[in-house]
């Protein structure tokens, strides 16, 4: 059985849970963690974990795992660039002081 869950059912869903009664939400939607206290998490290996979920934390710690592998894409691009200015060839001086000419192409 498949329900979708959305911030506004949440609430009303479990907003009149008694602490005796036990919710338990299958979700990858940050959105809804800030309705629970505790989180099962398995690692794919067949092990798991299971504590407290700070909603904040966690989602902090997305946020930033996102942006770093966001980062890391562009490093391919980077290093092609990189590897390009290098080769760029110095014309001799006379003056000993070298210049170089760059040709910028909009990616």
């Amino acid at each position: 059985m498949s329900h979708e869950l959305t911030p506004r059912s949440c609430r009303a869903r479990f907003s009149n849970q008694t602490p005796l009664q036990t919710a338990l939400t299958v979700s990858h939607r940050p959105s809804l963690w800030q309705y629970h206290s505790h989180i099962l998490a398995y690692d794919g290996q067949g092990g798991y974990t299971f504590g407290p979920l700070d909603a904040d934390k966690r989602l902090a710690l997305v946020n930033e795992k996102q942006d770093l592998e966001a980062k890391l894409a562009e490093v391919p691009k980077l290093r092609a660039r990189l590897d390009a200015l290098r080769s760029i060839k110095r014309p001799p001086s006379s003056s000993g002081i070298h210049s170089l000419q760059f040709e910028f192409t909009q990616a």
